[in-house]
């Protein structure tokens, strides 16, 4: 999923990762975003598991913090 530039975390650890703990509709894990110079944004991978019968358009809550990289 593309994170919203003005959602995005400042900074970025190494190969353009930011570690993070992610929420979607109040399912919580720890992961990475990562800046695609590509596409010209920041993306979050979201496991199936989390992603469940959620489709593209379909409407979700999600909380991104930032967490040490150590």
């Amino acid at each position: 999923m593309r994170v919203p530039p003005r959602c995005a975390p400042p900074g970025a650890a190494a190969f353009g990762r930011t570690p993070v703990t992610a929420s979607v509709d109040g399912q919580t894990w720890q992961t990475s975003v990562w800046r695609d110079t590509k596409l010209a944004c920041t993306l979050l991978a979201v496991p199936a598991r989390v992603r469940g019968e959620k489709g593209d358009g379909d409407l979700v809550e999600v909380t991104l913090r930032p967490r040490s990289s150590g």
